[in-house]
């Protein structure tokens, strides 16, 4: 009897102990389990974004509008008859995601645009004297702007497909502007550039991607011009 009792006394601290292990155990395994979900999350939460850190991305596009135009429209309505020629703004870049959030990388941009219109002047002599009669002459008045920059986005509410960002560059960048006389007082050509040579861009933008490597991109703001937008290829 006595037996029998020590061996339930024991068997009775045995499943205590037994018990007591198991909750341990098993707030162990809460505690784990707690921090599993936050993991998860962040992994899910990176996953679900088109922009992370080491994404690639080349992007090129076209502007509008052609502020080279907008510079030589007072002469379309002066002479009827002149005619525009050029292209641009086109843009090149280049981003590399330093975080998810920042990415890093350059801009470059060129646009070029020349208008061509009929005035009449006196006639000059090969010693360059006016002498009698008209001529008409073939003015030519022409704008070229390139510019390279150092090019930093930060990208915010970013999705799965959409990519919104806020961008802004500086760097080199030169304008020239050119009047070409066409024979007139002995065809002289007037060349005249900026006198700071500075590039700036600040944009508002968003990427949409419809596979996981090509999209397309739009910005607003002020790079050469107003609007620009184009493809885009993530790597």
């Amino acid at each position: 009897m006595k037996i029998t009792k020590k061996i339930l006394y024991l068997f009775g601290i045995l499943l205590t102990t037994l018990n007591f292990a198991q909750a341990s155990t098993s707030e162990k395994l809460t505690d784990c389990n707690e921090k599993s979900p936050n993991e998860s999350e962040e992994t899910t939460r990176r996953n679900r974004s088109c922009f992370q850190k080491g994404v690639q991305i080349i992007s090129l596009g076209y502007g509008a509008p052609n502020l080279g135009k907008v510079f030589f429209k007072s002469l379309d309505r002066l002479y009827p008859t002149s005619t525009y020629a050029g292209i641009g703004p086109l843009f090149l870049r280049y981003e590399y995601a330093i975080a998810d959030q920042v990415g890093l990388g350059i801009s470059l941009r060129y646009l070029n645009t020349k208008i061509e219109y009929p005035v009449v002047g006196p006639n000059y002599d090969a010693d360059g004297n006016p002498t009698l009669g008209d001529s008409t002459y073939n003015y030519t008045n022409s704008m070229t702007s390139i510019g390279a920059m150092v090019r930093a986005n930060y990208h915010f509410s970013t999705g799965r497909q959409l990519d919104p960002y806020i961008g802004l560059g500086l760097g080199y960048g030169t304008t020239n502007f050119k009047i070409n006389r066409g024979g007139d007082v002995n065809g002289i050509a007037n060349t005249v550039s900026s006198p700071i040579p500075i590039a700036i861009e600040a944009t508002i933008g968003a990427r949409y991607f419809f596979s996981e490597s090509i999209g397309a991109y739009l910005e607003l703001g002020y790079s050469q011009s107003l609007v620009n937008g184009g493809i885009a290829i993530k790597f």
